[in-house]
């Protein structure tokens, strides 16, 4: 059996090296000339930063899907503190293991809170790694199945903003509770309950991460697994068009010639390998990708500045509800924009000169803003890690167009409301098409490198 993977992303590599293990004969072709997907690293005149995925969380199903394939040989640091998060308007907290403490000293008895409000999504964790994330759905019998293993979780549908504001006053806690609706763009008014609570557990509690060699070093451990399992790379090769015939798939066109597949795997956009069939073939129409709300864009860049003695993650609220309503198409990005920077040095020697360092800088924006004001970037880091910056390379949200297709130039794919999850995101297998198949953050699991990982996992449990 034959298998072509289109797009060598985090599930592009697991994919083809799980169908691989199973005895297909797999090609991957990426049309970039390296690996890795939307983690890619820049090095400009010895500073070195990475501009895609820089949180390592939920270690766990990571590991899973590594011990699935054969190991994984990279070396993962905890870090500890793991964060500083800043409000300019209320203050900053840095994040570790006291972190119960320091909201106790902000609002009294936030820290007991907290506590419990962890107890709880620690449960809700459990249940919905070792019953729901792994699963496939592609009807609703699959996901009543699944929910009936994780007993109450109804009662998290509700918006994560009234469950946190429903617990907390200092808007300091509110707003470090909430931050990940910034920027994973869906806003603490619609993203459920659920969803908040497991990002909060895994940040506060199960710990961020740091992989030794940043994200390209997962990248190439999953290629070396691949290639251990006979799967061929071939980088610099643009899928064009995928050949159908009496409504199975039968190969795919590229710059370099045309590779017959019994399979084809799609790790790419997903609208735009929709749009390398015949319209008859598509299982989604032009009026449903309308319909859909698609999480942020992003401006990014890559500075340098002195030496950075704290944590590697830098979160900055400048602007919160204006912010937020841009994101969501209620308004215009604010002058002064909230932000996140990841210092990789923190962690990395030898990715800037010495008694320096390297910085990545993110801006959530909406899909289509692609101004910005000169100087933003130095602006924004020296707010952030203090001291002289210098930015060394510019990234507007057309990147996301122009180096990955990404539909309306997001960053991340369909939001997490409550409609676009499990059966609510685009489906991982074709509708339409025998054989074919989609991975990666538009479909289940959903956004991140370990729902990424997830979805190439279920693929070979479930379909292939």
């Amino acid at each position: 059996m034959r298998a072509v993977v289109i797009g060598g992303g985090f599930g592009g590599l697991a994919s083809a090296a799980f169908l691989a293990k199973k005895g297909y004969d797999v090609v991957l072709v990426e049309r970039g000339c390296r690996l890795g997907g939307r983690s890619a690293s820049v090095e400009v005149g010895g500073y070195k930063a990475e501009i895609g995925p820089t949180w390592y969380l939920m270690d766990d199903v990571i590991d899973k899907v590594f011990q699935e394939l054969g190991g994984r040989r990279y070396q993962v640091v905890d870090l500890e503190p793991s964060m500083v998060f800043v409000d300019g308007r209320y203050g900053r907290l840095e994040v570790g293991r006291d972190l119960p403490q320091r909201l106790e000293e902000l609002e009294r008895g936030a820290g007991d809170k907290f506590v419990e409000m962890m107890r709880e999504a620690a449960r809700l964790y459990r249940a919905v790694v070792d019953n729901m994330l792994f699963k496939k759905y592609d009807s609703w019998l699959d996901l009543l199945s699944a929910a009936k293993a994780g007993p109450g979780l109804a009662r998290y549908l509700r918006s994560f903003g009234s469950y946190v504001e429903a617990r907390f006053r200092h808007p300091l806690i509110r707003r470090l509770l909430e931050y990940d609706g910034m920027f994973v763009g869906s806003p603490p008014w619609e993203l459920p309950a659920l969803y908040g609570l497991l990002l909060n557990y895994s940040v506060f509690v199960r710990g961020v991460k740091a992989p030794r060699g940043g994200f390209g070093a997962v990248a190439e451990n999953l290629a070396e697994l691949g290639a251990r399992h006979g799967a061929q790379f071939k980088t610099c090769t643009a899928a064009k068009r995928i050949e159908v015939g009496s409504g199975r798939v039968l190969g795919v066109h590229t710059q370099a010639g045309f590779l017959k597949a019994d399979v084809v795997v799609a790790n790419a956009d997903y609208k735009l390998v929709e749009d390398m069939l015949p319209p008859r073939f598509r299982s989604y129409d032009e009026s449903y990708w309308r319909g859909l709300r698609m999480a942020p864009s992003a401006y990014m860049a890559v500075l340098a500045g002195g030496r950075w003695e704290g944590p590697p993650h830098v979160v900055y609220i400048s602007s919160w509800e204006e912010h937020l309503n841009a994101l969501v198409g209620r308004g215009g990005m604010p002058d002064a924009p909230s932000f996140y920077v990841h210092i990789p040095t923190a962690v990395e020697d030898g990715w800037a000169p010495p008694g320096r360092s390297s910085m990545f800088l993110l801006v959530p924006s909406p899909p289509g803003v692609s101004y910005w004001p000169r100087g933003l970037a130095e602006k924004l880091a020296s707010m952030a890690v203090g001291g002289e910056v210098k930015t060394l390379v510019e990234y507007p949200s057309r990147f996301f167009c122009d180096r990955h297709g990404a539909y309306l130039c997001t960053a991340l794919g369909p939001r997490h409301t409550l409609r676009q999850t499990a059966l609510g995101r685009p489906l991982m297998k074709s509708r339409r098409v025998e054989g074919l198949y989609y991975v990666g953050q538009y479909t289940h699991p959903g956004i991140g490198v370990p729902s990424v990982l997830a979805s190439a996992y279920i693929l070979a449990r479930y379909y292939v």
